[in-house]
């Protein structure tokens, strides 16, 4: 299995869309409430709120998809893996399966889109000799995350830090990054006020929006996901010593990205289990890079093929919990 996905075969495609049709084909089943007497004001949520169940499932399920392919074609163009390697988006696709049910009202679907691109636009600053128009892109990228949620503006850390290890960041450069974001926010309020809907930022977006419970079982799954997260760090950071400038770059934007995606995580006052739904991106490739680097291999690919039935046996927990 390990092979498999370290290989960029047509099989391996075709597997994980079949994997990722079965994995998120379940999240139409579990159960979850959004209370729209006390939903935020964030944009999408203009859109959605009123938008019948199985259209939002569908949107969502397709997104969540995409999102998969999206995660494996950045990893594979930066090379952050090697060549043609899928373990990523194999762990992107874990990641977000064991998050929040099909609601667009959730919010994780389309940005989980948006923070994807956000980090292709910043791996390709740290590539560049001159990155201002790529930091214009990703603070534009920034502004649309901050219309889902306001704590999201924390990502222009990450851009200035992408612009740091490019070399060519100056003055000019951190103020087209704020320039960028409030003109978004601006155009985003003009465009509303001609349809004539209103919108502010919101620092409740996500905190409402997720209240499933979270019951023991859900709990020990959820923090040995973590644990597992946590024993592969140590070999991601083998790669800072051992690996090119610029492979090295990308690993350090991956760390610094785990406090700051952790801060505006503490922001929403979520339960543990929905932490996946942030950091997913990171957690993918630092999971990746320690399956790669793992030296027995019949233990990896049993690894695995254990945490994909811990999967679908969570997922039909889940499902079959609410009876």
């Amino acid at each position: 299995m390990l092979e498999t996905f370290k290989s960029n075969r047509a099989s391996t495609f075709l597997i994980t869309t079949v994997l990722s049709i079965i994995l998120f084909s379940s999240l139409f089943f579990i159960s979850q409430d959004v209370n729209n007497q006390v939903i935020n004001r964030s944009l999408l949520l203009q859109f959605t709120i009123d938008s019948p169940k199985w259209l939002q499932y569908t949107i969502s399920f397709l997104l969540y998809v995409l999102a998969v392919w999206y995660a494996n074609f950045v990893v594979i163009k930066n090379q952050i893996l090697g060549s043609g390697n899928h373990l990523a988006g194999f762990f992107v696709l874990v990641l977000l399966a064991i998050g929040p049910n099909l609601f667009l009202e959730n919010l994780i679907a389309p940005t989980s889109l948006l923070i994807i691109c956000f980090f292709d636009r910043c791996f390709k600053i740290q590539k560049t000799a001159k990155p201002n128009p790529l930091i214009l892109d990703a603070s534009f990228i920034t502004g649309f995350l901050c219309m889902v949620y306001l704590p999201f503006v924390l990502l222009l850390l990450l851009v200035w830090t992408a612009a740091l290890y490019s070399g060519g960041f100056n003055f000019k450069g951190w103020l087209l990054s704020i320039i960028s974001l409030f003109i978004t926010l601006y155009l985003a309020q003009g465009v509303l006020f001609l349809f004539d809907l209103s919108y502010f930022p919101t620092l409740t977006g996500f905190s409402l929006q997720f209240n499933q419970d979270v019951t023991k079982v859900n709990q020990i799954f959820y923090y040995s996901f973590l644990a597992l997260v946590l024993i592969a760090i140590p070999t991601s950071f083998s790669v800072l010593r051992f690996s090119k400038v610029i492979l090295r770059n990308h690993f350090n934007l991956i760390f610094w990205s785990i406090p700051v995606f952790t801060i505006i995580f503490i922001t929403t006052h979520l339960k543990i289990g929905q932490v996946s739904s942030f950091l997913f991106f990171p957690f993918s490739i630092i999971l990746g890079q320690y399956f790669i680097k793992l030296k027995k291999k019949k233990l990896a690919n049993l690894a695995l093929v254990v945490i994909l039935i811990l999967v679908v046996a969570f997922q039909l927990y889940r499902i079959i919990q609410p009876l």
